[in-house]
C-alpha cells in the first residue's frame, strides 16, 4: 500500500518543510506511483503512492477538499464503497472518486464518527484547518501501520518507524518492555514498538491532536457478538453466509493488477480463493495462487495431514486458478541479514515468516519494474 508521514507542531510554530521533505525521502523510494508534500502553518503531511485500485490512479496526495480547508494523507483500500456513497447521498458516478475524497466527504458529513462508516484497510491523518486539529485513524484490524511520537513540542507520525525517529529526532534506543513481550512469546503490546519513544496507534482507534491541546484517543470499533440471527433452515443459513462471503471477496478484488491469493488447503483460504477465482473467471480474468507445501519425497512427513491434496482439489475444480508452490527452501529459517528487513523496522514475530516471504516473492509486490500481483487482504503482511 502507500506510505504516509507528517507532523504537527504543538506550539503552533510553522512546520519545517525541509524536515518534512527528509521524512518523505525514504517513503518516495517505496512509493513509485507519485508523491506529494503539504505544509501550512504548524502541520506537514507527506504521501508516497503505491497505486492498487483503479481509483487510486487519480490520486495526487496529500488530497485536499474542494474548499482547501481539509487535507488528508491516506494509506489503504476502502471496501463496500457503494454503501458509503449511498449513505453520503452521492450519485453512482461517485464510485470513480478515489478513497481520500470519499473520506473527506464522510468527515464533512459525520465528523470524527466518519470512521464508523468506513470498511477496509486504512490509516490516515486528516488536517482540519478550520478546527486546527489533526484527526488520525487506523482500521479495525490494524492492517495498515500508523506509528507516532508525541511530546510537549511535536506530534510526529508515519507508516514506518524510521520516519518517526527522523521527524522526532529520537535516537535508536530499545524499549525493553516490548522486547520482553517478544522474547516470551506473549501477545505484543498494542501500543508499543521495539523503539523507545515510538508508539503504535492500536487497531480500531482514532487520535485527535491540536496545538496546545490534550491528545484525545477513542476506540471506535470493537468486535462484539451481534444479535442472534434465526433463519428457517440450514439451507438458508448457508445461502446467507455465502452471500456475505461473496460480497466481501468481490469488494476486495477492486484492483488494476493481477490478483493473487495464498492457498493453504484449509477451509478459510480455500473458500476465499475459490470465490475469487469464480468471480474473476466471470470477468475473463485469472487468479494466481501461492501455496507453501512440502517437496514431494521429503522424508518423515505425515502425508495424511499435508495439504497438497486439498490444494490440488481446489485448483482442479476452478481452472481459472494458476497455482504456484513454495517449498520453504529459498530462504533460511533464521535470517541474519539486516537488509532483508529494510522494509520493516521490527521483526515479524512469525517463526514461519521465511515461508511467507518465499510465497510473496514468487510473484512480487506491485512496482513499476514488475507489476506483480495484488494479494487479497491479509496475504502480504510480511512484505508490507
Amino acid at each position: 500500500m502507500s506510505f504516509i508521514t507528517g507532523f504537527l507542531n504543538l506550539d503552533s510554530a510553522p512546520a519545517d518543510a525541509q524536515l518534512a521533505e527528509r521524512m518523505l525521502a525514504h517513503a518516495r523510494s517505496l512509493g513509485p506511483d507519485g508523491s506529494g508534500l503539504y505544509t501550512q502553518g504548524p502541520v506537514a503531511l507527506g504521501h508516497a503512492l503505491v497505486s492498487i485500485t483503479p481509483e487510486s490512479r487519480q490520486e495526487t496526495s496529500p488530497w485536499r477538499s474542494a474548499d482547501g480547508q481539509r487535507v488528508i494523507t491516506y494509506d489503504g483500500r476502502l471496501d463496500h464503497r457503494e454503501d458509503l456513497c449511498r449513505a453520503l447521498g452521492l450519485p453512482a458516478s461517485a464510485l470513480e472518486l478515489p478513497d481520500p475524497e470519499l473520506i473527506l466527504r464522510a468527515h464533512e458529513q459525520w465528523g470524527h464518527d466518519c470512521v464508523t462508516r468506513l470498511e477496509g484497510e486504512f490509516a490516515f491523518a486528516l488536517w482540519d484547518n478550520r478546527q486546527q486539529e489533526l484527526f488520525c485513524a487506523r482500521d479495525p484490524l490494524g492492517a495498515c501501520g500508523f506509528h507516532y511520537h508525541l511530546d510537549g513540542r511535536r506530534f510526529v507520525f508515519a507508516s514506518q518507524i524510521r520516519d518517526v525517529l527522523l521527524g522526532a529526532g529520537l535516537p535508536k534506543r530499545l524499549d525493553e518492555l516490548t522486547l520482553g513481550y517478544h522474547l516470551t512469546a506473549l501477545v505484543p503490546l498494542a501500543t508499543g514498538t521495539l523503539y523507545a519513544g515510538v508508539m503504535r496507534l492500536p487497531a480500531g482507534r482514532t487520535l485527535v491532536v491540536r496545538p496546545g491541546g490534550t491528545p484525545a484517543f477513542r476506540t471506535y470499533r470493537q468486535f462484539t457478538m451481534q444479535p442472534e440471527i434465526r433463519l428457517r433452515s440450514p439451507q438458508e443459513y448457508s445461502e446467507a453466509l455465502r452471500g456475505l462471503l461473496d460480497d466481501a471477496v468481490r469488494s476486495c478484488l477492486r484492483t488494476h493488477h493481477p490478483v493473487a491469493a495464498m492457498l493453504s488447503g484449509g477451509l478459510d483460504s480455500t473458500g476465499v480463493a475459490c470465490l475469487a477465482a469464480r468471480q474473476l473467471a466471470a470477468r475473463g480474468q485469472r487468479l494466481v495462487t501461492v501455496s507453501s507445501v512440502v517437496r514431494p519425497g521429503f522424508p518423515d512427513v505425515d502425508w495424511a495431514r499435508e495439504e497438497s491434496a486439498f490444494i490440488a482439489s481446489a485448483t482442479a475444480r476452478y481452472p481459472a486458478m494458476d497455482p504456484h508452490f513454495a517449498y520453504g527452501e529459498a530462504f533460511p529459517a533464521v535470517e541474519l541479514d539486516d537488509r532483508v528487513y529494510d522494509r520493516r523496522d521490527e521483526p515479524l514475530g512469525d517463526i514461519k515468516s521465511f515461508r511467507t516471504r518465499e510465497m510473496i516473492e514468487l510473484n512480487g509486490l506491485p512496482n513499476t519494474e514488475n507489476p506483480g500481483c495484488f494479494f487479497l487482504p491479509g496475504a502480504a503482511d510480511w512484505a508490507n
